[in-house]
Order: structure tokens, then sequence, then C-alpha cells
């Protein structure tokens, strides 16, 4: 069953100081939010007790009735939906009142690749996300681009048409076919972690009720864990004691020994600072 609420957003207000009135509606666990187009002020949403009392004032009145229209718009439209397909979506039914034709299925995978990097940048803009990261995405858009482009003819690819053979051919490209700097083929690790990253863009999109379902939740395959080799207090002494005729050098020897010592990875000694290594 299809649920809604209306609620006030206090952080937006228009030229009168009121704001506006939005529906938050739920089904099957999904949400999805939607302005009604009213404005109230904060004081009398909830003098009203959200306009449920017993209403005095027309334009409050005429507001009630809007919101009523609309909560039975918003349930018939989704039995209206439901009579033709029974997996009907919060989507299908967004879409429906905005007057949208377009499926939710009919989303591209490269631009909604792009709208999750654009994403993505603000955070790492913000200090929330490292640039390696953001490389990181935008090196997997332009592998699935490039993958698409080779195979399929295409420079884009509906989300919808993703299946099994989709996902393992791409699989197999990274692995044997893809060229990088020169570089035919990626290794094992690095295919899984860049598919990885086609999870969690499309995961984006759900979250955000853009598609319904991620089709690379298929992809099962793991990381190889190798067993690591350390070096010996013998090694590591050795290491100490050697001078070499560039300072760089030198600095890239105590960098290493600090990081076998202390356990840090070297892209956390690359951020140590002064400041922070006292407040360790």
């Amino acid at each position: 069953m299809i649920k809604t609420f209306l609620y006030l957003k206090t952080d937006k207000q228009n030229e009168e100081g009121e704001s506006p009135i939005y529906a938050k509606i739920e089904l099957q666990g999904k949400k999805t939010t939607l302005s009604t187009g009213k404005f109230i002020s904060k004081e009398r949403w909830a003098f009203t007790n959200k306009l449920r009392n017993k209403l005095r004032l027309d334009k409050e009145k005429n507001c009630r009735i809007a919101l009523d229209l609309l909560e039975s718009k918003i349930e018939n439209t989704y039995f209206e939906l439901t009579k033709n397909n029974i997996n009907t979506t919060l989507i299908d039914v967004k879409n429906k009142l905005k007057g949208k034709d377009i499926d939710s299925t009919e989303v591209d995978i490269i631009k909604l690749f792009e709208k999750h990097n654009d994403y993505f940048k603000r955070k790492f803009k913000a200090g929330e996300r490292s640039k390696a990261s953001l490389q990181k995405y935008n090196r997997a858009k332009d592998l699935l681009a490039n993958y698409i482009k080779v195979k399929h003819g295409k420079n884009s690819f509906v989300i919808n048409d993703i299946d099994n053979q989709f996902i393992y051919n791409l699989e197999s490209y990274l692995k044997y076919e893809s060229t990088f700097n020169n570089k035919t083929g990626i290794s094992h690790n690095y295919t899984v972690k860049y598919i990885q990253c086609f999870k969690t863009v499309c995961n984006y999109a759900i979250k955000r009720n853009l598609i319904n379902n991620n089709p690379f939740l298929i992809y099962d395959e793991k990381l190889v864990i190798k067993d690591a080799i350390f070096l010996t207090n013998e090694e590591l002494g050795r290491i100490e004691m050697k001078i070499f005729s560039s300072e760089r050098l030198n600095k890239v020897r105590d960098i290493f020994l600090f990081s076998c010592y202390t356990s840090y990875a070297p892209c956390d000694v690359e951020k140590l600072t002064k400041k922070k290594s006292h407040q360790r």
C-alpha cells in the first residue's frame, strides 16, 4: 500500500516568510518526496496541527482541499499503474504525477556515472573523499565507456539492458583487452575493484530513486589476497644503514622505514603533519 505524509520544509521560505509543504511518499520500504506547490508559515502549520484542525482562514481551507486532492491523486495513480504492472515503483508513480513518460529503465549507465562522479567530486572538494578515490571512479567510467564503444558499438547503454552476459564480457574485456598507458589488461584484483565501483554507482542511483535494481549485484568475484612477506629486523637494519647519493632517495628510505615501524600506510604518511603527529 502506498502512503503519503505531509511535512513542512522549514529551511526554505518565500517572500511572505512561508515555507513549502512537501509530500513524502512511501512504498515497499522506499521513499521519495514531491513538492505540493503550497506554502504556509511555520507558526500556522503548528497552530492548525498540520492543517488537521478546523480551519477558519479561506487560504488555509483551500490549501487543505488541494492537499487532500493530491493525496487522492497519488493513491489513484498508484492503483491505475498497478493494473498494468504489479511491480509498479515509486519512480513510476512520481513520473506519472509529473507527466513524464520516460521509464526509469531507460536510464543510461554512462550518464548515471557522470552524475555520481560530479557528486563525488563535491565530496572530494569538501575534504570528505580522497583524490585517489575520485580518480578511480573517473577511470572506472572511462573503462566502461570504452567497453560499450568497442564491444557494442554504442556511446551509451541502458541499465535495464545490462545482463549477466554484459557483465562477464565486461570482466573479460577489462582483464585481457583494455589498454591504458600502452599496457594491455588489468589484474584480477583491480578488475574486481572497478566492478565494485559500478555496483556503488548503481546503489547511489537506487538510493535517489533513479533506478530500481542493481544489475551488477550478480557479480560475486572476490579479491585474491596473497600472503604478505615481512622484512626481518636484520633486513630493516640494513635499510637503515644504507646511505643514498640522492637526498630524495634518503627521504624515501626514511618514509618507508617510518611506515614499517608504525604500520602507517604510505598514503597516510603523506598526509601527516607536525600538528597531527603531536595530537598522536
